[in-house]
C-alpha cells in the first residue's frame, strides 16, 4: 500500500483522478476536488501545485485539474 490505512506514508487524497511517475519512480497524484497536486518523496508526501486552495483566479491556483504528465526534460504538465 502506498497511500492510506497500512501504508508508511498517509496522506488524505480527495477524488484522486491521474497517477503519474517521474523519472525517478516517484509518484504525482492529481486531485480533481483538492485542486492540487501532491507527490510523494524520499521523506514522505507533499503538496507541489496549488497548495493553498483550489479556483482559477490565481496563477498558483489550479480548477478541477485532470490530468498530468512530464515531458523529456521531467517539466511537470497539468
Amino acid at each position: 500500500t502506498v497511500v492510506g490505512s497500512g501504508s508508511v506514508h498517509t496522506i488524505l487524497l480527495n477524488c484522486p483522478v491521474d497517477v503519474v511517475l517521474d523519472a525517478d519512480g516517484y509518484l504525482f497524484v492529481t486531485e480533481e476536488k483538492s485542486h492540487r497536486i501532491v507527490a510523494e518523496g524520499p521523506t514522505g508526501w507533499r503538496c507541489i501545485a496549488a497548495c493553498s486552495g483550489g479556483g482559477s483566479s490565481q496563477p498558483y491556483q489550479l480548477s478541477v485539474p485532470r490530468k498530468s504528465s512530464f515531458d523529456p526534460d521531467g517539466a511537470l504538465y497539468v
